[in-house]
């Protein structure tokens, strides 16, 4: 493997952070005679399954949004709903109270013959 590709697999991954690839590097360097090609393998291997890791959660995060936007829209029709039901009730309410009162008054009327 060459010096390039070596670099590359360190260095790609290690970009989402400059001080990463900094350390990346001069670990690299500094321990150049002792590091082995199947190492730094391995370590190319963690970081493409930190990569993919990162890309599930990421998918994960955007259906949980998608989710909490729905339930919120839900959440938003209901609450209208009520309240509509709710005004909607105290207008019966008040229609109902004066022809509640004249059966009430008739009704005791009627008792008394």
């Amino acid at each position: 493997m060459s010096l390039e590709k070596i670099l590359k697999k360190i260095i790609i991954p290690a970009k989402a952070g400059f001080a990463v690839g900094l350390f990346a590097v001069s670990s690299f360097f500094s321990s150049c005679s002792s590091i082995s090609t199947k190492q730094i393998e391995k370590l190319h291997e963690t970081f493409v399954e930190i990569k993919e890791g990162t890309k599930k959660v990421n998918n994960v995060n955007s259906y949980l949004r998608t989710v909490i936007k729905s339930l919120q829209e839900k959440y938003d029709r209901l609450k209208e709903d009520y309240l509509k039901t709710s005004k909607e009730k105290k207008r019966l309410e008040e229609q109902l109270k004066p022809l509640q009162e004249k059966y009430d008054r008739l009704n005791k009327d009627y008792l008394k013959t």
